[in-house]
């Protein structure tokens, strides 16, 4: 599986925000796939919760989160490509 995020647009803001997306999605499907394998909890597993409660605390700067899209609406799309 390969995955790519594109940003496009030349506000470092936006930017960033698109990118925090993508990297909240990211650790959420990787720390699911994860949580699937019934093993003791890795570095990984805490490293990905730590990004997941970082980037949560600040879900009103995303540009697509399913904590943003509670509060606020649709965002953008993010592509994860197979």
């Amino acid at each position: 599986m390969e995955y790519r995020v594109s940003v496009d647009t030349s506000d470092i803001h936006e930017a960033i925000s698109l990118l925090a997306s993508a990297l909240y999605g990211f650790a959420e499907e990787a720390l699911t796939a994860h949580e699937n394998d019934e093993t003791d909890e890795s570095e990984f597993e805490s490293f990905a919760r730590d990004i997941l409660g970082v980037i949560a605390s600040h879900a009103d700067l995303l540009a697509e989160s399913p904590l943003r899209d509670e509060a606020e609406g649709d965002g953008e799309e993010l592509n994860s490509h197979e």
